[in-house]
């Protein structure tokens, strides 16, 4: 029973995420901004070019991904490339956030409706198409969300019996590393840390030492 209905959700949960993701990069490359726009991105555009260090925080970790990022598509203008990075990780971003909505509440339409109504979200959408860094930040919180969750399902009782150590050690892993890389983004891990933590480390209050 247990594990039949976890394998549906999980499905539910991919199909979600795939249409979210489909929906959501489509509308981001009709709307996409073909070149350098307003406010940071010209600074951003020049740091990443140069392996440069834009204002503070100086966000090393997004100027070395979009640089990468850059190079792979380098048939493309610059400019145009890193907006592209900029949609891809919010349409991720989103797209994990409708998978997460399906498993909690059992419901696809409820998943769908989330992920397209955070992406759809007038600031999201904006920093979806243009080089910004906040779309990448978007997608380390998300992504430590989802390390938090997986890390506290694999310790939620299963058939009667606490999962053992090592099934949860991934998500906490993944966790320490998602919040050790957006240490120069600080927003984002002071808002998403403390969360995605209480799931990879709930407290063991009246339950055996893990």
């Amino acid at each position: 029973g247990e594990a039949l209905k976890s394998r549906f959700t999980s499905h539910e949960s991919r199909f979600t995420f795939l249409v979210v993701a489909a929906a959501l990069l489509i509308v981001y490359a009709a709307t996409l901004a073909p070149s350098v726009t307003l406010w940071d991105a010209g600074e951003f555009n020049a740091a990443i070019g140069s392996l440069g260090i834009p204002h503070p925080a100086g966000t090393p970790l997004y100027i070395v991904l979009a640089g990468v990022w850059g190079d792979a598509l380098g048939f493309l203008p610059q400019a145009l490339a890193v907006n592209l990075l900029s949609a891809a990780a919010t349409a991720l971003a989103c797209a994990l956030l409708a998978g997460l909505m399906t498993r909690w509440t059992g419901n696809r339409l409820a998943g769908i409706a989330s992920g397209l109504t955070a992406g759809t979200m007038l600031a999201v959408w904006q920093n979806a198409t243009e080089t910004e860094i906040y779309a990448v930040s978007m997608l380390l919180g998300v992504l430590m969300v989802v390390a938090g969750d997986r890390a506290k399902l694999m310790l939620d009782i299963r058939d009667g019996v606490n999962a053992p150590v090592t099934d949860y050690a991934t998500g906490r892993v993944i966790v320490t590393r998602t919040i050790t890389l957006s240490v120069t983004e600080p927003n984002t891990t002071l808002t998403v840390a403390p969360g995605s933590s209480v799931g990879a480390w709930p407290s063991t209050t009246g339950s055996p030492s893990r």
